[in-house]
């Protein structure tokens, strides 16, 4: 008796250690392909929407009015582009949009020194009118 009770009790237990492990697999796949959200960390399929979101939040002088994103359909989501509409302080004209589009070279930037660098030349380049200073 005590036999068959610890047969069934290691079963049960390997079931439930196989669910779980199933059960991880397959929420830490939805996260990634986005459907779970976005949780604002820089990697998955947000990463680089919340990286650039990131350093857009530590430029002082920048206020980001709205972002937009533009993805494929499910089953399998992909980002294709994604694009910001920014004030800059010391700036009278209107909102400036900063894109990331799919294939270029800043949809593929990890360094955000360099992010920050290709913002102010977008934004410089959008308005010749933008404050002396660095935003």
């Amino acid at each position: 008796m005590k036999r068959i009770l610890k047969g069934i009790l290691l079963t049960i237990g390997g079931i439930l250690a196989a669910l779980t492990v199933l059960s991880t697999i397959g929420l830490l796949h939805l996260w990634y392909i986005g459907d779970l959200g976005n949780w604002g960390l820089e990697l998955g399929h947000y990463g680089q929407y919340n990286r650039v979101r990131h350093v857009l939040d530590a430029m002082p002088n920048v206020h980001m009015v709205s972002g937009e994103l533009s993805q494929s359909a499910p089953p399998k989501p992909v980002m294709h582009e994604f694009a910001f509409w920014l004030t800059v302080e010391g700036y009278d004209g209107p909102a400036l949009r900063i894109e990331f589009k799919k294939g270029s070279p800043q949809m593929n930037m990890r360094n955000k020194t360099q992010i920050r660098t290709f913002i102010l030349e977008q934004l410089k380049a959008g308005s010749n009118r933008l404050p002396a200073t660095d935003p």
